[in-house]
């Protein structure tokens, strides 16, 4: 008996390492591909908000021209028209935080600035010189369709750097007079906050530490602000990744893009060209195009975040191989004690054989289930705008082909919108996936935030509603209610064809009910065969005591009605978490 558990225990832990072996580098796979997609994710939306910029930009420059607006801003004139018109661009566009007219001489002529509460026209006494700028020194020297573009940087009032910190980047084209010399400069500053803020977001589904770094590697997004803006200031010129890890940026500088290990974390990045649908865009006095190559997304996976993702798989894996070798001994126990009847020991033997094959059985389609359920999220989220994407795409090939380049910029525009839909879209499939706000911002308000995402895929209007005194129901009660009711929004969203949508929750000392009705088509539930949708969501409340009714007629929209005691698991559980 002793040789047999030394002989089993040496056999289980060579294939249990050889299984932990496996499902690590799975795990690492997963990880790779997880951070791979963060970072694209987060390189699609640094560019969005420049190609209006590029086109708006000729737009106003051609506007000032045609209209012959220079004529009426010599020293002594007024150009309310002209600052009115201004004024309204910036009330209909969030994207500039200042746009000017600097006239030849380097005085700023006209100005409107973004603030908290609208923009607003600057007084002419408190209009400034700017002559000395290399902005506008470098514009000024620009051809009529060349763009001037400055490296994203601090915007800086009167030689000092703006309090709080307004990241900006300028765009700027030279104006020519009737008489065919330059009459000035349009200059506009991109508010950076806005585009910087999306891009922080999208980092929130990933453990990862989200940088975002220019060619020269100075930090302009960190988690540490005070690692930020190096280049802007004296005592931070040596906080570069070039200095502070020159070993990460060697690798990262001129690569496109990759993954590598480093110092036990995982390095993933990309190369964003931000500006690239700029064709002539210049350098201040050079015509160098160094701080417009490009910028660095970068995302360091930990390595503690990496063990706290393998470590539970190394715990399961030494657990079951425990479990399998005591019941492989006892296996040989019984054996040894059942020799005088030999009957019994059989029946022992494949009795415990079953509960081996079942707990495997229970592991793979546990596994296989989770599969599937990301692979058909995948499928419905990504499936219909991928599509979208391909048609419009053969639609734009078609109307270049015949000349029509208009209506093939139209199709060019719903590909970018497919596009930002896709990406809200992955990122509401993390969500749904691995709802961890559930936790912070409990049941009512997480469901309240779920409807807003869907409101804004959809249009379709939910109302939250909630009555009597709200209990704070324990975890898994919770998540099993956040599902039914994220399964009830799908099928809503997917198949009602409805505009109004209500959520309502009434809590009772004893228990809960939760209502879900449309407004839609409707369906026979006599004549439908329940979906495994459907299934799941009695399965949940039958998992909590509780019951669920569906109520629908063609026509007349749909109530699904969920009771929970809340006296009976739910209030178990909450006492002995």
């Amino acid at each position: 008996m002793l040789l047999f558990a030394v002989l089993s225990a040496v056999l289980i832990t060579s294939l249990g390492c050889e299984y932990l072996q496996l499902r690590i580098a799975d795990e690492h796979d997963q990880i790779a591909v997880e951070e791979a997609h963060h970072i694209q994710i987060q390189s699609a939306v640094l560019s969005t908000d420049l190609r209006f910029i590029a086109y708006f930009l000729s737009f106003l420059r051609d506007q000032v021209q045609e209209h012959d607006l220079i004529d009426t801003l010599d020293p002594d004139s007024d150009p309310v028209n002209f600052e009115q018109d201004l004024l309204s661009m910036m009330h209909h566009n969030d994207l500039f935080d200042q746009i000017r007219f600097i006239d030849a001489s380097g005085m700023e002529r006209v100005r409107v600035d973004g603030e908290p509460n609208g923009p607003l026209i600057v007084p002419k006494q408190q209009l400034q010189y700017k002559g000395e700028k290399s902005y506008f020194r470098a514009t000024m020297a620009l051809s009529d369709d060349a763009e001037y573009i400055s490296r994203l940087d601090l915007n800086m009032e009167h030689g000092q750097v703006e309090r709080p910190f307004k990241p900006v980047i300028r765009f700027g084209m030279s104006v020519t007079g009737e008489n065919g010399k330059p009459a000035g400069i349009i200059m506009i500053n991109h508010k950076v906050a806005d585009m910087l803020g999306r891009y922080r977001r999208a980092t929130l589904p990933t453990a990862g530490i989200s940088m975002l770094l220019n060619a020269d590697g100075y930090w302009l997004s960190y988690p540490d602000p005070k690692q930020r803006w190096g280049f802007m200031f004296a005592d931070r010129a040596n906080l570069t990744m070039a200095k502070t890890a020159p070993d990460m940026w060697a690798r990262i500088q001129y690569a496109e893009k990759g993954q590598f290990e480093y110092q036990g974390s995982m390095i993933s990045f990309a190369t964003v060209h931000p500006f690239a649908m700029f064709t002539t865009p210049q350098q201040p006095g050079t015509g160098r195009r160094n701080h417009l190559r490009y910028w660095k997304v970068v995302s360091q996976f930990p390595a503690a975040a990496l063990e706290r993702r393998i470590g539970p798989i190394r715990q399961r894996t030494l657990l079951a191989s425990l479990l399998i070798w005591l019941l492989l001994s006892l296996l040989n126990a019984a054996v040894i004690r059942s020799r005088a009847d030999r009957e019994h020991v059989a029946d022992e033997r494949h009795h415990l054989l079953n509960q081996v094959q079942s707990l495997s059985t229970t592991l793979l389609q546990t596994r296989d289930r989770e599969q599937s359920e990301m692979a058909l999220a995948l499928h419905d989220e990504f499936g219909q705008i991928a599509s979208a994407v391909r048609i419009r795409a053969e639609m734009a090939g078609k109307e270049l082909r015949a000349g029509n380049s208009a209506a093939a910029m139209r199709q060019v525009d719903q590909i970018e919108q497919a596009t930002g839909k896709l990406i809200e879209s992955t990122r509401k499939i993390l969500k749904r996936l691995n709802p961890g706000h559930l936790r912070e911002l409990g049941l009512t308000e997480a469901i309240k935030e779920m409807c807003s995402d869907w409101h804004h895929l959809s249009r379709i209007t939910f109302t939250i509603s909630t009555h009597g005194a709200v209990i704070d129901l324990p975890e898994p009660a919770a998540l099993n209610l956040y599902r039914i009711a994220q399964e009830s929004l799908t099928n809503i969203i997917r198949h009602a064809e409805a505009t109004e949508g209500t959520i309502s929750f009434h809590f009772y000392p004893d228990h809960l009910i939760v209502t879900i009705h449309d407004n839609g088509c409707g369906f026979d539930t006599h004549a439908h065969h329940s979906g495994l949708g459907l299934v799941g969501m009695s399965q949940r409340a039958q998992a909590m005591d509780g019951s669920l009714q569906v109520d629908s007629a063609p026509g007349h929209g749909t109530t699904i009605t969920i009771s929970v005691p809340l006296t009976g698991t739910c209030r178990q559980d909450k006492e002995n978490p």
